[in-house]
């Protein structure tokens, strides 16, 4: 049976976060691609076993394109599912 990746694409998503992973706990990984937030979302991410991966995002890439492409050789899973906090 193939693993099943579930990837959560935040930004200062504090109070959302916690919901957000905790929908996803099913799946065989969790990935939080994080854009350097300066809130507690990474913490929080984190402490629900969520693995926190950092991407910049600057203005001239598109999001979630450009974080998706430089972010999905970390995923360890081959199937995915894309969510946003």
């Amino acid at each position: 049976m193939q693993k099943i990746s579930a990837y959560i694409l935040t930004y200062n998503e504090a109070e959302k976060i916690e919901a957000a992973v905790s929908s996803v706990l099913w799946a065989d990984e969790v990935v939080v691609v994080d854009s350097f937030s300066t809130d507690r979302t990474t913490e929080i991410a984190t402490a629900l076993g969520a693995r926190v991966v950092q991407v910049r995002r600057t203005l001239r890439s598109p999001c979630p394109a450009y974080l998706l492409a430089h972010s999905v050789i970390s995923l360890r899973c081959k199937i995915w599912s894309l969510l946003g906090a």
